[in-house]
């Protein structure tokens, strides 16, 4: 079921709006919620994740153009987008502490394990150190997010990009902001996704990712203008694999937050190729982050069926079964993949939205997990324009409690931040908020 072009149209002109809010240094990151998500649609198609906005604090990040790539695209192989008949077997037992997979389900030791938490994306933002993407956390917000708002054992998902893993003054490789992050976790006992890049660039190397970077593109150097990710893709992932490879605090990594062969703006022209780029990114690089580093799942990062290269077709009903195609199944049956991925927006009060139904599905017949790893509602305190705090605890609650026992191995509530709430609908979740204490008890 392809997407609509309002749709398309919808989401380019939200992500325009969040890098204009990105690169405008004199507006505060409260006064201007461009990190955050657009008001939901009616409709129950996963929306693209809110694309963050850099706190203004020295040093003031800068425009980034698209650069012209620096190597030639290494060619890698094509698959023909038809679903794998049979389940792809799962990875051998991990090590004692790392989290692993048996079929459909997740484990850890040997025991079922399903996981809630929170996204902060913006976690490893450290000023004086990185070019920050997002609100810096304290020292004591770090304290605040793993002792008070998650207890030990849950989960919390961040950008672990390649700008944030360089020092904005010295342009030399720096893991302070992202190590600091993993230290903290680790202490308090509550595990991480580390997210490597985003589909847009944003707060990284500022090249949107399109059906010759996943096919090969990877490969090049897009340096950012404040020449910040001096190194491929590829060899960034290296790099992290061979540090993080033995660290049990990681739950499992993300490659690329948001995957979808698209031109900039979320422009799909041709959803077999896309689904044939995105096929071989993850055979291909999948495949070889899986070598470096055994230890670890990886998991998709998507945000469902009906993206782009992700879609059905041919459908004579409203079933998943009755489709000619089925090219989310198609990219999650690669073998670089051992978790499936949802977003979970603009279906509020339905616990299992349609399009997760068939996302399940789809993973199911593939033999893989799915996680549903971005799940927001718009909310404030007084639930003026939107559902109060309470409410929408109550509505996560119903999510989470449907959704596991759909076949969800775990679920990330957007967006965790310091401080408290603005007064505006949003849907970010501050220490003390409600949801906090749901996700606690499931």
């Amino acid at each position: 079921m392809a997407r609509r072009l309002s749709t398309l149209l919808a989401v380019a002109l939200t992500c325009a709006v969040c890098l204009v809010a990105f690169v405008s240094a004199g507006v505060s990151a409260k006064a201007n919620p461009g990190h955050k998500k657009p008001a939901p649609s009616p409709s129950p198609t996963p929306t693209a994740s809110p694309t963050p906005t850099a706190t203004p604090a020295p040093p003031t990040p800068t425009a980034t153009p698209a650069p012209t790539p620096t190597a030639t695209p290494a060619p890698t192989p094509t698959a023909t987008p038809t679903p794998s008949p049979t389940p792809t077997p799962a990875p051998p037992t991990a090590p004692t502490g790392f989290v692993s997979r048996s079929g459909t389900a997740l484990t850890l030791n040997g025991q079922p394990y399903h996981f809630t938490g929170v996204n902060a994306y913006e976690a490893a933002t450290y000023w004086g150190v990185n070019a920050g993407c997002g609100q810096m956390l304290s020292d004591q917000d770090l304290t605040t997010l793993f002792t008070q708002s998650l207890r030990s054992g849950q989960v919390v998902r961040f950008w672990a990009f390649q700008a944030l893993a360089t020092n904005n003054t010295s342009k030399a490789r720096d893991w302070t902001g992202i190590d600091r992050v993993i230290n903290a976790a680790t202490r308090y006992g509550v595990k991480v996704i580390p997210t490597l890049t985003n589909e847009s660039g944003t707060c990284d190397d500022g090249h949107w990712k399109d059906p010759a970077w996943y096919q090969g593109g990877y490969m090049n150097v897009y340096q950012s203008s404040q020449s910040i990710t001096p190194e491929s893709f590829w060899q960034y992932m290296h790099e992290f694999l061979s540090r993080y490879g033995s660290n049990s605090t990681i739950a499992m990594i993300q490659l690329v937050n948001e995957p979808a062969p698209v031109s900039a703006g979320y422009v799909c022209n041709g959803e077999s190729a896309a689904a044939t780029a995105l096929r071989s990114f993850f055979d291909v690089v999948g495949g070889e982050a899986k070598k470096v580093d055994p230890n670890h799942l990886f998991a998709a990062g998507q945000q469902g069926v009906g993206q782009c290269g992700q879609s059905d077709a041919g459908c004579s009903s409203t079933s998943w079964t009755s489709c000619t195609t089925q090219d989310y199944r198609y990219v999650d049956a690669s073998p670089g993949v051992d978790v499936a991925g949802y977003h979970d927006y603009g279906a509020d009060t339905s616990p299992v939205p349609s399009y997760l139904q068939e996302s399940i599905a789809q993973a199911t017949a593939d033999g893989k997990p799915i996680v549903s790893d971005e799940m927001g509602i718009n909310a404030n305190s007084a639930g003026s324009g939107c559902v109060s705090l309470s409410t929408r605890a109550g509505d996560i609650g119903a999510k989470l409690g449907a959704q596991f026992n759909a076949g969800v191995s775990g679920a990330l509530v957007w967006d965790w931040i310091p401080g408290a709430m603005g007064s505006g609908c949003a849907y970010d979740v501050a220490a003390g908020d409600p949801v906090l204490q749901t996700l606690q008890q499931h």
